[in-house]
């Protein structure tokens, strides 16, 4: 079962594989989140507890997709090569260590000095009156 939301990222980025991370200081939203998304068709989800583990870890996933770049250079042809797999990141706007907004900064800062492809942001929180990003 594939959801709206991941269609169009499929079709957005020209991938059809969608990872996702998720930033949430609440367990029990970090499992009810992480759930949806498998079931929605992600090919992989990993939970964090805030903004800078999220971050941490989004900054080693650039570096490995860089050294597989690198690697796959010189020799083989593009023909058949599928497109890197697109991220998607839900990131809560109250967190302690580093909130959503801070973490929605920091990644956007990290692709545009790497020149990466942008991850699609979402922004969720269980409060009723906090802004959205």
């Amino acid at each position: 079962m594939r959801v709206l939301l991941l269609e169009r990222i499929t079709q957005a980025s020209g991938s059809s594989v969608v990872v996702a991370l998720v930033a949430e200081d609440d367990p029990y939203c970090s499992d009810v989140i992480v759930m949806q998304l498998e079931r929605a068709g992600c090919a992989s989800v990993e939970a964090f507890e805030n903004g800078e583990l999220l971050l941490a870890r989004f900054k080693s996933m650039a570096a490995a997709a860089a050294a597989a770049a690198s690697g796959k250079e010189g020799g083989g042809g593009a023909g058949g090569r599928e497109a890197p797999p697109q991220l998607l990141v839900f990131l809560d706007s109250h967190m302690p260590v580093m909130s959503g907004y801070q973490c929605a900064e920091a990644l956007r800062s990290f692709e545009d000095a790497e020149g990466l492809r942008p991850a699609f942001l979402v922004g969720c929180s269980a409060g009723p009156l906090a802004p959205f990003f």
